[in-house]
């Protein structure tokens, strides 16, 4: 599915008219509202099971008797502001039996005008509003194919399809029109069995007043402009199937950026003025260039080439995520777009490759039904690591699953409720939401275990033999699970059932222990998670290692039970002992060992997952000897800045004098922290230290840097430190302009935290957090000011 940044709320907010007394009351409200809402929508994620009436409150596919050979919507946007169209939707289909006398459709709020269905002689329909229902006094021919043609009007649909439109606050709003459809809302522009059950090409004609552009799913075939009704009609064809939720449409007008993988076209739509200058300026480029490349090493990865006729990403405003893997016409945020001065120390790799990956694992091969969705989910967020891996190296490969397993292990409970397979939802997007199922992240992680488990040969092959065997079809998690099991020679039942059907986590005890005497190295691995006969103790691989006298001895051992214990001789004392190095076990884990290991671990561990880990570990021991080991590490500009970064983090989480004065050394140290994201991470660990010399040059990086995220990190870190007074330089903060506008919501969060541990209430951030939530600012600032006016009110009697 689309690649969550979602921080918005659909609600159109509104407090005019108002003394600032009361729309501060007005807003509070609101805010109050807003987040008993979200409350309400956590508990509402899972489905009880209601005793009384023994309903299974499982969700499960509905029936599917035809198969759906091809879509044609033929769609008119006379007055692309009314918020509506008319159009007819034709389905051409045959049964899969031949007893087939009925057929339901979902269609949300339409004006149904008319229905025909050529090639059957009698038949009534009923429409209730929300489905379509049709029967057939005969059978439905089995040998020929019949069409269903829906005339109807569609106006205002709360959902499938957005309109943003230029307005006295918003003037410089482009007029944009952007369709949704995962998880079931293309039912709401369009009749169709909206389930991802079944695929079917898809065309789609759309007319619209020039000089508006559309975009849709598959090929341009032909567009023609009538000079007399000064409008434009764009013939649209997909002719490789995918399911309904997939089709796509966007209105507007944008500048076309284009490029070319082998002879496929790759095409770049961005708002008008952003996709022109040379390609060191121009925006579309400097944030999409890699594209091509990413198109070329996932279709060589994968075994199968890019399978679509054009590959095209499309910047709307008002998309509530990051993305959306439409099929070959890829739908993104407004802020997917980098800036020469955001581009010195982030890009959008993640959400282009995530998206990009999508058009393998999600659109060609399809989940059979919402349960499943992590087949589509893990596999875009594992391979935007994956080309991670390629682009940046192994390191950072690393380090963004050593930061996933933190995630899962802190939110994935034994009493989760689910695991990852979750299908007692509401409502579909519940899945997403889930604690315990976490489709994105806790599957990828199950995928990278995978690859670590069976090696780069057998992973790579399996995954190849999956792509070859599924594409253009609909899959289930077992299905995944036989293709491995039939390259690899293993039975990985029990590796499905532990990590993928069940919650939880593993949580790990290892205690390390040197016997001189026996020249014996002793661990004992003591899982600690919950076990009981619906959570037993994990079956899993777990990497040791070891040094002696310079010589490295890596081996497994296999965890069965809840407590085992390993024992190896060697000539000498181990120098270094390391658990996992490679991070290849989703985990939680508590090693224990002599603090000159540790230290060992810190400077010169075999990977930089093992010095991280050790940097983790070492925050809990404020020693003379620790922190210095701890700065020396973020100093050391050899290093990679991952490990840097934690290091730095590790002395912020030490309550100590000689962390915080090793941090503020660290701040002016201009060599130490030359590496922008080693920069960022010393600030925002300097911020845990509430002292006004830690203000004070935190300051100096929030009032101005090259790198827009270290002024946010440092904007941020300001509304920690109560002893330095910020306000002033944080209200500035507020009204500047960045990319994403970090820096605006960061100061817009430091005012509001810092007036609730100060326990007065400050005016300016009163009138900053109001002057962001109203309408007429960014759909992404408003949200972030409605929360800090939820906060200040806390704080006000």
């Amino acid at each position: 599915m689309k690649q969550r940044f979602r921080t918005g709320t659909g609600h159109r907010i509104l407090a005019v008219g108002l003394q600032p007394a009361a729309r501060l009351a007005c807003w509070c409200s609101l805010t109050v509202a807003l987040l008993a809402g979200d409350a309400r929508i956590v508990c509402a994620y899972q489905k009880p099971f209601d005793q009384k009436s023994g309903l299974d409150p499982s969700s499960y596919p509905p029936d599917c008797p035809v198969d759906f050979l091809h879509l044609k919507l033929e769609l008119e946007f006379e007055d692309l502001t009314s918020r509506s169209f008319k159009g007819t939707a034709s389905l051409r289909l045959r049964p899969v039996h031949e007893n087939v006398t009925s057929l339901t459709l979902n269609a949300v709020d339409f004006q149904i005008v008319s229905v025909r269905c050529a090639g059957v002689d009698s038949f009534r329909y009923h429409y209730d509003g929300e489905r379509l229902f049709l029967h057939f006094s005969q059978p439905l021919p089995v040998d020929s194919d019949t069409v269903i043609a829906i005339a109807y009007r569609c106006t205002e649909p709360v959902n499938g399809m957005v309109w943003a439109i230029p307005d006295q606050a918003y003037p410089d709003r482009p007029l944009v029109i952007h369709t949704q459809g995962e998880a079931e809302y293309a039912r709401y522009w369009f009749p169709c069995l909206d389930f991802p059950l079944d695929r079917c090409t898809s065309e789609v004609i759309v007319t619209v007043p020039a000089p508006f552009h559309a975009i849709s799913n598959g090929k341009l075939v032909k567009r023609t402009h009538d000079p007399s009704t000064g409008r434009t009609t764009f013939h649209y064809l997909q002719d490789s199937p995918h399911v309904f939720y997939l089709v796509s449409l966007v209105i507007g007008q944008f500048d076309e950026v284009k490029d070319r993988w082998r002879d496929v076209d790759v095409q770049y739509f961005v708002p008008q003025g952003f996709g022109g200058g040379p390609p060191g300026a121009n925006v579309a480029r400097l944030t999409y260039g890699r594209t091509p490349e990413m198109m070329e090493f996932f279709s060589k990865l994968l075994g199968v080439d890019y399978p679509y006729a054009k590959y095209a990403q499309v910047n709307v405003p008002l998309f509530m995520f990051g993305g959306m893997e439409n099929t070959s016409a890829t739908t993104l945020m407004d802020a997917a777009l980098l800036t020469t001065r955001a581009s010195i120390d982030q890009d959008l790799d993640g959400l282009i490759s995530h998206e990009l990956a999508h058009q393998w694992f999600g659109d060609l091969i399809t989940c059979r039904g919402w349960k499943h969705i992590w087949l589509n989910e893990r596999f875009a967020t594992f391979m935007n690591s994956v080309w991670t891996e390629h682009w940046k190296g192994q390191d950072e490969y690393r380090y963004e699953f050593l930061k996933r397993f933190r995630q899962v292990a802190k939110a994935d409970q034994a009493d989760s409720g689910a695991g990852i397979l979750y299908s007692d939802y509401r409502h579909p997007d519940d899945i997403f939401r889930h604690k315990g199922s976490m489709p994105y992240r806790k599957g990828a992680c199950v995928l990278h275990m995978l690859r670590h488990e069976l090696g780069e040969d057998l992973f790579w092959r399996a995954i190849r033999t999956y792509v070859r065997t599924y594409q253009l079809k609909q899959v289930e998690t077992d299905d995944f699970r036989r293709v491995v099991e039939s390259v690899s020679g293993r039975n990985l039942e029990q590796f499905f059932d532990r990590w993928v059907v069940r919650p939880g986590t593993l949580n790990l005890s290892v205690d390390y222990t040197w016997d001189s005497g026996e020249n014996l190295a002793t661990v004992t691995v003591t899982q600690t998670q919950p076990i009981s006969a619906q959570t037993p103790a994990f079956n899993a691989p777990l990497d040791l290692y070891f040094r002696v006298q310079g010589k490295e001895t890596r081996t497994t051992m296999r965890l069965t039970e809840q407590k085992e214990v390993y024992r190896r001789a060697f000539t000498h004392a181990p120098e270094l002992f390391c658990v996992d190095p490679e991070g290849g076990l989703l985990k939680k884990l508590e090693c224990t060992k002599p603090r000159s290991m540790w230290l060992q671990q810190l400077t010169d561990g075999p990977t930089t997952v093992s010095r991280i880990v050790a940097a983790e570990h070492l925050s809990k021991h404020s020693r003379p000897e620790v922190v210095e080991a701890l700065r020396a590490v973020v100093a050391r500009t050899a290093e990679h800045w991952t490990v840097r970064s934690e290091a730095a983090a590790a002395l912020g989480r030490m309550v100590s004098i000689r962390a915080r004065n090793a941090l503020l050394a660290l701040l002016a140290d201009t060599n130490a922290i030359a590496e922008h994201k080693v920069r960022a991470a010393v600030i925002a660990a300097a911020g845990n230290f509430d002292t006004p010399e830690v203000g004070q040059a935190i300051a100096a990086f929030a009032r101005s840097d090259p790198s827009s995220k270290v002024e946010a990190v440092a904007t941020k870190a300001l509304g920690r430190i109560i002893s330095f007074n910020a306000e002033a330089l944080l209200v500035e903060n507020a009204d500047k302009e960045s990319y994403f506008n970090q820096i605006r919501t960061a100061a817009i969060e430091a005012l509001a935290k810092r007036v609730g541990a100060t326990g007065g209430l400050s005016s300016s951030a009163v009138n900053v957090a109001l002057k962001y939530a109203a309408y007429g600012r960014h759909d992404r600032v408003r949200p972030v000011a409605i929360r800090a006016l939820g906060r200040l009110g806390r704080d006000d009697e």
